[in-house]
């Protein structure tokens, strides 16, 4: 099982900041996840969120504020709110990069500084099919993930098993080669079924050390986790 830190090594690090990919960088996982949206000036930037008020000290949607406004917002621990830009500059080839597109918008934002930045590797999901439509379009060499339908709030077995169903066929309908599932729906039978169906199961987002040496043994091929540091000593140990 291949570990990817869920918005950097965010347990240690304040999410989606730089020194969260630092982090990363340092206990080297497969990957990271990442979240970019637009700024108000058209910059790619890293927020999971429409608005800051979350993850920062400011108030406000995201489209707000140019790109050096956020960058004065505190994300944490004094960490400024990034652009894509800085975060590909200081990844580079070191870890791969899993891009998920929050706004449909960010997307030529996003894609321009991945042409700009010829030696990071990535793959790319994103909630908006004509995001996913253009990427499988215009760039059908690059992986994509498919987010498998909600199910964290689903308790009847055979739905759980409908979704994922739904969500295999999906994928597969927008040439998608991984599926994420929520760790609600992964069980043995739904992991026998996406690796039946020829793709890789990735299951969101765990970070306790049981649950993740048991999805390890259901043969979950990746882990999106918060505690990179913890899931990497954990897999250690097998």
């Amino acid at each position: 099982m291949q570990v990817i830190a869920h918005r950097g090594a965010s347990i240690e690090q304040p999410e989606n900041t730089l020194a969260a990919f630092r982090r990363a960088i340092e206990l080297q996982p497969l990957g990271i996840k990442l979240d970019v949206r637009l700024s108000k000036d058209g910059v790619a930037v890293l927020m999971h969120d429409s608005t800051v008020d979350r993850t920062t000290n400011g108030t406000g949607l995201v489209t707000e504020f140019t790109a050096e406004e956020l960058h004065a917002l505190d994300a944490g621990n004094g960490e400024p709110v990034p652009t894509f830009a800085e975060v590909l500059d200081l990844v580079g080839d070191q870890l791969h990069i899993f891009v998920e597109i929050k706004a449909a918008e960010a997307l030529d934002a996003a894609l321009a500084e991945l042409d700009a930045h010829p030696q990071v590797q990535w793959s790319i999901l994103s909630g908006y099919r004509e995001v996913i439509d253009r990427v499988h379009t215009e760039r059908p060499d690059v992986t994509i993930l498919m987010n498998n339908p909600p199910t964290w709030e689903v308790t009847d077995p055979a739905e759980i098993i409908r979704l994922t169903r739904q969500g295999i066929t999906d994928a597969q309908a927008i040439g998608a080669q991984i599926l994420m599932v929520h760790d609600s729906a992964t069980n043995a039978e739904t992991v026998q079924l996406v690796k039946d169906a020829g793709l890789t199961f990735w299951v969101w987002t765990i970070d306790d050390a049981d649950r993740i040496r048991a999805v390890r043994d259901l043969g979950v091929e990746i882990l999106c986790t918060n505690a990179a540091a913890d899931a990497l000593a954990i897999l250690a140990e097998a």
